[in-house]
């Protein structure tokens, strides 16, 4: 079994959280993105994701919650 760790809900800072997760056994950073348009809510943004995820060192495991995927693909790509 592999464990995927999210930070959407920690109640600590996004880089603290990362950093948290760096530390565990866990294989994967787990990263949900949402449009705001296919789910209500809207969370972290792209660039955000980029400058905080830019030097980690675990895998990504990226859920995308959203309508326009290849538009959001592309981004997450530049």
């Amino acid at each position: 079994m592999e464990i995927a760790v999210s930070f959407l809900k920690s109640p600590h800072t996004l880089e603290e959280t990362i950093k948290r997760i760096e530390e565990t056994s866990a294989e994967y950073i787990h990263v949900d993105l949402a449009d705001g348009l296919f789910v209500s809510n809207k969370n972290y943004n792209w660039n955000l994701m980029h400058s905080l995820l830019d030097n980690h060192q675990k895998d990504l495991d990226i859920h995308l919650m959203t309508l326009d995927l290849e538009r959001n693909i592309e981004e997450s790509l530049s």
